[in-house]
This record gives structure tokens, sequence and C-alpha cells, in this order.
């Protein structure tokens, strides 16, 4: 009978592994409003943004934030910590991400244009594409993106 008790012991806790579910250690997950509302957009995210793409820098900003804050968690879908439990993020809460951290970008760029575009050609191109994304219009492509870097 004690055999049989460990290797039930056992095979729990191999699958407790296999989900990702230490039972010896719990990360700390933060709310998933708080979390986005720390996030902050630097120089640097703007320059990445001319260098690479929107959407690209979009999704780095939200992974770096989750490493450092961890709010939203993936497995075999992607869940939000909200109210001290996980809940399943809906296409609402993506959206509420993604249109938080494009205002977010939106704002840093009106100061970085400020100081540092001084020819109108520049101008006019790095406006179009910080003001060229259409969240609600790409939502569906940006989340599946942001889904294939998890």
């Amino acid at each position: 009978m004690e055999q049989i008790l460990e290797r039930l012991a056992d095979l729990e806790k191999r699958l407790a592994l296999l989900e990702n579910k230490e039972t010896t250690t719990k990360q700390e997950f933060y709310d998933f409003i708080t979390a986005i509302n720390t996030i902050t957009i630097t120089e640097e995210n703007i320059n990445n943004i001319f260098n690479t793409t929107f959407i690209e820098e979009l999704i780095k900003i939200i992974l770096n934030k989750n490493k450092e804050m961890p709010f939203i968690q993936y497995k075999k879908h992607v869940y939000k910590y909200d109210k001290n439990t996980m809940v399943k993020m809906e296409d609402e809460d993506y959206a509420t991400l993604f249109k938080h951290i494009e205002y977010l970008i939106i704002q840093a760029f009106m100061t970085y244009s400020n100081n540092n575009l001084q020819n109108s050609e520049d101008y006019f191109k790095k406006t179009n594409i910080i003001y060229g994304l259409n969240i609600n219009k790409n939502l569906k492509k940006i989340k599946l993106l942001f889904l294939q870097s998890l």
C-alpha cells in the first residue's frame, strides 16, 4: 500500500511539472490593470518602432513588462491576473491592453517629435508610422502575433 501511495505522489509531482504548476514555488502575479498602468514608454521604444514595426515593439513592451511584473500567464490560453484569480483573457482584454500601450506610445511620440523631429519630411513619415495602426481593425492580427510570441 505504501508503494502505491509513493508512486501516486511521484506521479502527482510529475503531472504538476508537466502542467508547469510547481507546488513548491508560487509565482507572484500583479493585477492586470495595475500592471498595464505602470508601463512606461521610452525614447528607445519610439526609435525601435521606426527600426522594426509598431506591432513588434508593442508586443515587446508587453512581454518585457510581464517579465518584470507578471500579470499574464500562458497555458493553452492566455490568462490575466485579476482580483486574486487567473481569468482567461477575452478579446476585450487584448483590446484594452493594446490600446493602452498605443496611447502611451502616442503620448511619448508627441514629446519625441517636439525634441527630435526638425525635418518636416521625417516628421510626416514617422507620424504616419505612429498613427497608422488601427487597433480595432487589426486586433485579430495583433493578437495572433502576440500569441505566437509567447
